[in-house]
C-alpha cells in the first residue's frame, strides 16, 4: 500500500514570466485557499515565483497543488500544464529560510531599500489585503514578519494600535 503524500501549509511555485499571474482568486477557484500570497519576478531568469501559505485546515499535498496550477493554465495551453512549472513544499521556513531561494529573494527585497522599492518587485496579498503594506498591516501573524520586523516598524504598529 502506498503511503499518502504529506499535506503542507507552505508552498513555492515557480513558472515562466510569460504566463499570466497566478492570483489568489485563481488558486481559490481550484480549492487552494491561501491566506498569504507573495509573488516576485526572478532577478536571475525569466520566471515568476510564488510563496503561498495555507491555513492549517486547508493543507494540501503536492499532487493537489500541481493539479490546481495546471487547471488554472488549461485554457492557455493545449497540454494542460505549465511548461517549466515547479511546485515545492516548504517544511520549516522558520529554521532555515536561506535554504529556500524564493523566500530568500523575497526577504531581500523586503529588507533592502524602502517599502516603495519593495513594492516595485513584489506583489503581496494577505488575508484579503493587497499590496506591500499588507505585510506590515498583518503584523506578527504574517509568514515573513520576523524577517521584516524592525524597531521602526514595531514602533509604528505600537503607535497605531495604542488606542485600542
Amino acid at each position: 500500500m502506498q503511503k499518502p503524500e504529506p499535506r503542507r501549509q507552505i508552498w513555492t511555485i515557480s513558472y515562466p514570466a510569460a504566463c499570466d499571474d497566478i492570483t489568489p482568486a485563481m488558486l481559490e477557484s481550484q480549492g487552494i485557499k491561501p491566506d498569504q500570497w507573495y509573488q516576485i519576478l526572478s532577478d536571475s531568469g525569466p520566471n515568476k515565483h510564488l510563496l503561498i501559505h495555507l491555513p492549517r485546515q486547508n493543507k494540501k499535498d503536492e499532487t493537489r497543488v500541481k493539479n490546481a496550477i495546471n487547471a488554472i493554465n488549461a485554457p492557455y495551453n493545449e497540454d494542460k500544464s505549465i511548461p517549466g512549472c515547479i511546485v515545492s513544499p516548504i517544511n520549516d521556513i522558520d529554521c532555515c529560510p536561506d535554504n529556500y531561494p524564493i523566500v530568500k529573494s523575497i526577504v531581500e527585497k523586503l529588507t533592502t531599500g524602502t517599502r516603495e522599492e519593495a513594492g516595485r518587485h513584489l506583489k503581496v496579498w494577505i488575508d484579503e489585503d493587497f499590496g506591500i503594506d499588507a505585510i506590515y498591516d498583518y503584523g506578527t501573524k504574517g509568514l515573513l514578519w520576523k524577517y521584516v520586523q524592525t524597531p521602526e516598524v514595531s514602533n509604528q504598529l505600537n503607535g497605531r494600535y495604542a488606542g485600542i
